[in-house]
């Protein structure tokens, strides 16, 4: 990979593909005017996943404005607003479809499948869940108003040596409030081997 400096206060484009170990790929046309790096087509492929993003990054004030869309093996991810140290507003959405797929990808990752406890033969979850989550504010400010829902239809997490097969079904999750002060509530059911639980929770 070859890294060219841009002049201050001039626009420019460049374009750069990048194919590397893992079957990754990277694709993006930019351009800097001194103060500010506008991204427009930002393609990243690794593993069977790729991230697209465009917007505008600003790196004096860490600001991100934009979006960006991911897509892998079982989940898709999208994410639209403004984002800096003390001011931002936007949506992050969440799809998992496939569970299993999910868990198979991630724990092939490099450090990634070790730290879930998902590399090797370990046996894998499935699932299926959305989760939507709003912010308001910076991500260092104490005022950052956050707003977040889950639906999780199923999950089974198999048994292993050391643990039962244990799940949940029609499980909601909600999270809203700043972090000095906020409210979460939680229902559904779950089970572990042949027990089950009706859950209803609120703080």
């Amino acid at each position: 990979a070859v890294a060219t400096a841009l002049p201050g206060g001039k626009n420019s484009n460049s374009k750069q593909f990048i194919s590397i170990k893992r079957q990754a790929t990277f694709s993006s046309k930019f351009s800097w005017n001194g103060q500010r790096l506008a991204l427009d087509g930002l393609k990243l492929g690794l593993d069977n996943a790729s991230l697209h993003a465009q917007g505008t990054l600003t790196p004096r004030t860490q600001d991100w404005d934009g979006e960006a869309r991911l897509l892998a093996p079982g989940l898709q991810a999208s994410s639209q607003g403004r984002l800096g140290p003390d001011a931002g507003q936007g949506q992050l959405n969440l799809a998992v479809d496939d569970g299993t797929a999910l868990a198979r990808w991630l724990g092939g990752l490099p450090v990634v499948g070790q730290a879930l406890g998902l590399a090797g033969g370990t046996p894998m979850p499935s699932g299926q869940g959305q989760a939507t989550v709003q912010w308001d504010g910076g991500w260092r400010s104490p005022t950052l108003q956050l707003d977040a829902k889950a639906a999780l239809q199923q999950l089974t997490v198999p048994a292993t040596a050391a643990s039962p097969t244990w799940g949940a079904q029609a499980l909601a999750l909600a999270l809203n409030g700043t972090a000095a002060q906020w409210q979460a509530s939680a229902s559904g059911q779950l089970h572990r081997d042949t027990l089950g639980a009706q859950l209803a929770v609120s703080l």
